[in-house]
């Protein structure tokens, strides 16, 4: 891929310096106008045309997403965002999948069905197709299990959201993700928290490569 603005490669940038310093980076911010926006030029390898796809990616506040689920349109630019998408992938914490499941099942459902109902009007998804949604679970470092099968993970932890998918979602696939190669626990005055000890991105790819 290549990174078509400055401030598409400064999110890089900061992510991976936040990484280098053992440190995770900071979560996205409610606020829209401070969201990280990629846009980029991505040349699939299995794909005929010689041209690359022109890819613009919004990274969504959970707290926003979470609002605009529970009072529809008040946060209208994720509606906009789902509406015009061509495909989606929906980040979901695997050690909470596995260790809150009911919780983090509902949750995902909900996202599905919010996804699935906003997708229908763009016009931009085929009749009766669905649009593309790559489910991808991450922190696979610290749960094996999504890693080595996520499908499986999936239909055992998240039975709701895999049925969902099932029915309504046919252009759907479970992945498996992590940046970094191993972590380690730590608390002090500020908590209990975990740090990175080195990176190594693993499956990041391989989601955005099966939506285009």
């Amino acid at each position: 891929g290549q990174a078509n603005n400055s401030f598409s490669v400064a999110v890089q940038q900061e992510t991976l310096a936040s990484l280098e310093r053992r440190r995770f980076p900071e979560k996205t911010v409610c606020e829209a106008d401070e969201w990280n926006w990629v846009h980029c030029e991505v040349q699939a390898r299995n794909r005929r045309s010689k041209h690359p796809f022109d890819l613009v990616a919004p990274d969504l506040a959970g707290e926003a997403v979470t609002m605009e689920l529970d009072h529809p349109d008040s946060v209208p630019i994720v509606k906009t965002c789902v509406a015009n998408a061509f495909a989606v992938i929906l980040l979901i914490d695997a050690l909470k999948a596995r260790d809150h499941s009911t919780d983090e099942d509902l949750l995902a459902t909900k996202i599905a069905t919010y996804i699935y109902s906003n997708s229908r009007r763009n016009g931009l998804v085929r009749k009766g197709a669905g649009i593309p949604m790559a489910v991808v679970f991450t922190k696979t470092d610290l749960c094996r299990e999504a890693a080595l099968d996520p499908e499986k993970f999936a239909r055992h932890n998240l039975p709701v959201l895999f049925s969902y998918a099932e029915r309504n979602l046919p252009r759907r696939k479970f992945f498996g993700a992590s940046v970094v190669g191993s972590v380690t626990r730590v608390s002090d005055e500020n908590g209990d928290y975990r740090l990175p000890l080195h990176v190594q991105p693993t499956g990041i790819i391989e989601p955005l490569a099966w939506s285009m």
